[in-house]
């Protein structure tokens, strides 16, 4: 299995994102519930400036034995979080 170095955004937004909630660029089955996933798709990076518009995705996953306003209250802390 080999692991995967995390982009500069996703360590960036797994850094940010963890006072909230357990983050990472993957979930392993040791990885306890809520946790978030950060994973970078792409985007526009211009090298010569130095300028990159990163398209990110962030994934909150949620026991759901804890019932959708748990998940729902995880998810909104997350996304407060993220607009801070």
């Amino acid at each position: 299995m080999s692991y995967e170095q995390p982009d500069d955004v996703e360590e960036i937004l797994t850094t940010w994102i963890t006072p909230v909630c357990t983050a990472a660029v993957r979930f392993t089955d040791l990885d306890q519930l809520p946790f978030v996933i950060v994973n970078n798709l792409g985007g526009d990076t211009d090298i010569y400036l130095g300028l990159s518009d990163p398209v990110v995705s962030v994934r909150v996953l949620c026991d759901k034995r804890l019932g959708h306003d748990a998940a729902a209250r995880t998810a909104d802390r997350v996304h407060r979080r993220l607009v801070q």
